[in-house]
């Protein structure tokens, strides 16, 4: 009986910490009030960053609109790219570890074409361990990390524009 009511103490303190310091799971974003409405614009970026930014937008209540009529705020993909970089090598000159990034920049664009928020860059990036014995596995994979890579830039982005004040 004592057992159990220590455990849910521990538990309730344990609750009353993480909820104290701030902590929340990832999911929804409070953006602004201001950005409940936003286009998305931009040259070379690919479908997948369109698709994923949109889905993460809508899933945080933003309607998200085709092109940036008057009143409505432009998010601005500048650049995009993944890149693959050979870390380490074998005695036989084989590579055994790539560096994968993914890099974006972006720019928000206000109602009236002023900038609300200036160029940024996101860079993020996995190490990633290769085995000649097992390419189809590691294409894989690769492709399972350049996914993931993309899916915390989005995050990253969103978090910016959370930090972004009414304007």
């Amino acid at each position: 009986m004592t057992k159990k009511i220590s455990a849910g103490f521990v538990l309730l303190a344990l609750a009353l910490v993480v909820s104290g310091c701030g902590f929340h799971l990832r999911g929804a974003v409070d953006l602004p009030e201001s950005l409940q409405q936003i286009a998305i614009g931009g040259t070379g970026f690919s479908r997948d960053l369109r698709r994923r930014l949109e889905s993460s937008l809508r899933s945080n209540g933003v309607e998200v609109v085709k092109t940036a009529d008057t009143g409505i705020p432009e998010l601005r993909i500048v650049k995009e790219a993944h890149t693959k970089r050979a870390v380490t090598l074998n005695a036989s000159g084989n590579v055994r570890d790539f560096d994968l990034s993914y890099s974006l920049e972006f720019l928000l664009a206000g109602t009236t074409d002023e900038i609300l928020l200036p160029r940024q860059s996101i860079r993020v990036q996995r190490n990633f361990k290769y085995d000649q014995t097992d390419v189809l596995g590691k294409a894989n994979e690769e492709k399972l990390l350049r996914r993931e890579l993309l899916n915390e830039a989005v995050d990253q982005l969103l978090s910016r524009l959370r930090s972004l004040k009414e304007y």
